[in-house]
């Protein structure tokens, strides 16, 4: 039975004839890859040589003499992007290459997806009790790998642990900013609006809210 990485190799290669042509790209000046085209040369020339009788068939004869390294230079063919990613960096390059990957030599969003993403996230949906549970699923992810080596279902969840401490740490931070817990209000200090007994609703002189939004607000 064939490994499914076989085939996925496969898919960057092209069928010319009976050979399987692609392509890569690396530093010329690399001692390892200098090292390597020159073993590959010399074993091509050697097939070469051989005679006809010692070949098991035309074919493999014809395809063995089109044997070939052809080396392209800057500009003919567009360099393809590499980026250096770690288990903080992937899930953020995720998202990104699922709307675009990055030219060579271009300016890479996911850094600063890294910040803006959760950031983004946490305004869109800011409440206390919803980034409390996203920051506390984060932390237990982050502090647990053992663990959740025993469960399945969670490590589905493993790579994106620090994505979600960030969305977490946001989403509960701006549900401070809006005084909210699962669409509760929360009274932290005194509110800055009066009612009176006859329902009309003022403002307390010289008041201003110590943090975030007024929780009154939702009664005016």
């Amino acid at each position: 039975m064939y490994s499914a990485s076989i085939f996925t190799k496969i898919d960057y290669l092209h069928m010319k004839n009976n050979l399987f042509e692609g392509y890569f790209w690396s530093r010329w000046n690399h001692k390892k890859i200098q090292e390597l085209l020159q073993t590959e040369q010399e074993q091509v020339g050697e097939l070469r040589d051989i005679s006809h009788e010692d070949i098991m068939s035309n074919s493999r004869k014809s395809a063995i003499e089109e044997s070939n390294i052809d080396y392209a230079h800057i500009g003919e063919i567009p360099p393809p992007s590499y980026f250096k990613l770690n288990e903080f960096t992937a899930p953020f390059q995720e998202i990104i290459s699922t709307y675009g990957v990055p030219k060579y030599k271009e300016v890479n969003p996911a850094y600063f997806s890294i910040i803006t993403f959760p950031f983004l996230f946490g305004i869109m949906f800011g409440d206390v009790g919803h980034g409390g549970f996203l920051l506390f699923v984060g932390v237990f992810l982050c502090t647990n790998k053992r663990l959740l080596e025993k469960y399945n279902i969670l490590q589905s969840m493993y790579p994106i642990r620090y994505m979600l401490l960030l969305m977490g740490f946001f989403s509960l931070f701006s549900g401070l900013l809006y005084n909210d817990f699962l669409s509760i209000p929360l009274e932290l200090t005194l509110s800055c609006y009066q009612t009176s007994t006859k329902h009309k609703v003022s403002l307390r002189p010289d008041c201003v809210y110590p943090f975030g939004i007024d929780d009154g607000w939702y009664e005016v």
